[in-house]
């Protein structure tokens, strides 16, 4: 067959490719206004990535340090959307926006309780809710940081209400989740913290009645190292009371300087002062090993504390001298004032440094006492107890520190890391059903049913349309045809009119739809 023969062939059925075109395109169009539109509503949520701690605290406080991978990047971005579509977000949306069991749901789990007995119709009645609702809601992400949220809805009210809840439900969800962990480090490490202290205290209580009843059995055999310990120990309950007493005459000082307005009451010191103080606080550092050897009224210690207090005299002669020179303009009482908490000052230091040196002379002699072996086992017991319980204690409460800095930066951070950057709106028009497309979708399968409607036709249409036919099929030559003879347009025209009839019709149709879609 040559190309005009196809061509006659659509002439001569004409009418089969033409009615089935206008019959399916009008049918999908009409049948178009029947299906029930469906709006789309989508948000976009940014996933930041946020840190307030430095480098230096993200390696001290536990927890900081996170893969940061594409990988990891990308298995949290569909934990995300396996969380977002999880039965339980989905739970939470229908409670919040109070969504019924529709008619149809209820007519299925009738038919199919049967086969569920040991399950109840509420509960199936959720499960088919859920999984439509699940149909209705799509996650995508944009690049590696952006979510996005979409739901489907008969209501546009209720597509852009499900986009914008789910993402409420998300962010609020997201937010427990980031804190839920370092609370609960904080909240470990403050009870092992508690437990821990009483342990360490118990030890030390251990420790401290050991050597308690070792003192007291040692002194039948020794009383004057028991007579020294009390002496030393008499010094350290007088150093801790004078330490009182001049803190609380510098608070004294402090508050009426902030009344008075004073806030220039340092003095610049002179060379002597320098080296005054220097050997106030050096002398001390013999009391330790003199305290050791020899008894609190010995001439070495007396002549020790006496030289001491000398110095602190001329220390304190040397600042009256200075702020009479710095500070002129001030009256003899302020002077004086000023004075004074300059040298409770250095005073409070010397205590201070005092008081270490004592404490230090009475451990040593703690330790110099004779114990047998099996007692000095008991001890060195005890110091390990007491120094394993320290050490846990100390890590407990390192621990504790950095939970509560992860804890507080882990909030600041959620509050930002999650930002909706594109809300939900309600939409104006339905993305369901697209009447152009359907349109077209018409009139390719009109074509196609009329294609095969033709096609049909000629392969069961057994008459003769060529003279090589008929000459095939009886074996003789033709000698003779009667040309086929054109009837007057007035004859066959109304056919011909029906058929450009229709066709003005399609195509209007078609132009109708595709400009009130434009419209909407």
């Amino acid at each position: 067959m040559e190309l005009r023969d196809y061509f006659k062939i659509l002439k001569r059925r004409k009418y089969l490719l033409i009615f089935p075109f206008i019959i399916t395109v009008l049918a999908v169009v009409a049948g178009s206004y029947y299906l029930k539109p469906v709006y789309e509503s989508s948000t976009t949520i940014l996933v930041g990535e946020t840190n307030f701690l430095s480098a230096t605290f993200s390696r001290i406080v536990p927890g900081e340090e996170r893969g940061r991978g594409y990988d990891n990047r990308q298995e949290q971005l569909n934990t995300i959307r396996n969380r977002i579509l999880s039965t339980s977000y989905l739970q939470q949306l229908i409670d919040k926006l109070d969504i019924p069991i529709s008619e149809d749901i209820k007519r299925k789990v009738t038919k199919i309780h049967k086969e569920f007995p040991n399950i109840s119709e509420l509960e199936l009645a959720r499960r088919i809710q859920i999984d439509r609702i699940r149909n209705q809601i799509r996650v995508d992400f944009n690049g590696s940081d952006l979510i996005s949220i979409t739901s489907q809805s008969s209501s546009p009210k209720t597509a852009a209400d499900m986009a914008k809840n789910l993402a409420d439900i998300f962010i609020k969800e997201s937010l427990a989740n980031e804190l839920v962990g370092v609370v609960g480090a904080t909240e470990f490490s403050d009870e092992m913290l508690a437990v821990y202290r009483k342990r360490l205290r118990q030890s030390e209580d251990d420790l401290r009645k050991f050597q308690q009843r070792m003192l007291t059995q040692s002194s039948d055999r020794d009383s004057t190292v028991n007579g020294k310990l009390n002496e030393i120990n008499s010094a350290i309950d007088g150093a801790e009371i004078e330490i009182g007493t001049v803190s609380q005459k510098l608070h004294n000082l402090k508050t009426y300087f902030k009344a008075q307005g004073i806030k220039d009451y340092n003095i610049r010191y002179s060379d002597s002062l320098n080296t005054m103080k220097f050997e106030a606080l050096t002398s001390i550092q013999g009391l330790k090993e003199l305290l050791g050897k020899y008894s609190w009224k010995d001439g070495k210690v007396v002549l020790l504390n006496q030289k001491s207090r000398l110095l602190l005299e001329s220390i304190k002669f040397e600042i009256d001298k200075l702020v009479r020179k710095q500070y002129r303009k001030y009256n003899p009482t302020t002077q004086q004032k000023i004075a004074d908490n300059e040298y409770l000052t250095i005073k409070l230091s010397y205590l201070r440094e005092r008081e270490k040196a004592l404490k230090a002379a009475a451990e040593k002699i703690k330790s110099d006492i004779a114990l047998t072996p099996s007692l000095r086992q008991e001890q060195e017991r005890l110091q390990r107890k007491v120094d394993d319980n320290r050490r846990i204690y100390e890590l407990f409460s390192e621990q504790l520190a950095g939970s509560q800095i992860n804890q507080a930066a882990t909030r600041a951070s959620a509050e930002t890391k999650f930002k909706i950057i594109e809300p939900a709106d309600i939409p104006i028009k339905p993305v369901s059903p697209n009447r152009v497309k359907l349109t077209i979708l018409g009139a390719i399968l009109g074509l196609g049913l009329g294609f095969g409607a033709v096609l049909s036709a000629e392969f069961l249409d057994n008459s003769f349309h060529k003279v090589e036919e008929v000459e095939s099929y009886l074996g003789i030559r033709v000698i003779g045809t009667i040309p086929k003879m054109d009837i007057p347009f007035s004859q066959k025209g109304a056919g011909r009119i029906w058929v450009i009839f229709g066709m003005a019709i399609t195509l209007l149709l078609i132009a109708a739809v595709v400009y009130l879609n434009q419209l909407n």
